[in-house]
């Protein structure tokens, strides 16, 4: 079965190419820490993915109710805390999103439930489980 994805890496302190169908994207790793600061960090563009999918998840559904939604805009920050002072650190999401358009008040609040409801969110909130394998 041909991959969703597929990342490769050389020794360019880490820039890396992401091949997904027929796009290719780039990640790395702040010069900070010994990376080349060409890209964003796959934290970051799993944090863009969320953005992106409350986006057009709202866009979607306006869309279809034929709702006069004009503009979505999404900022997403992911950051990481402890819920008790000695606890690990858990990872978390803020999410904040505008909706542009003559809309009433019950599309506004609709749109905001089905945003809610993006497949990244979904997936990000669920135990999901990540089979690593090494191949030969």
């Amino acid at each position: 079965m041909p991959a969703d994805a597929t990342a490769t890496i050389g020794r360019e302190h880490y820039r890396m190419e992401i091949r997904t169908r027929s796009f290719t994207l780039y990640a790395d790793e702040p010069a900070d820490i010994g990376g080349t600061d060409t890209a964003p960090h796959p934290v970051e563009l799993v944090t863009g993915a969320l953005a992106a999918c409350v986006a057009v998840t709202a866009r979607m559904y306006a869309d279809r109710k034929g709702w006069p939604l004009e503009r979505i805009s999404v900022d997403a920050h992911h950051g990481r805390r402890r819920e008790i002072d000695t606890g690990p650190l858990l990872d978390f999401f803020d999410v904040e999103f505008r909706l542009d358009g003559d809309l009433t008040d019950e599309q506004l609040g609709r749109l905001t439930e089905i945003a809610g409801k993006c497949a990244v969110h979904k997936m990000l909130r669920a135990e999901v489980p990540v089979n690593l394998t090494r191949v030969d």
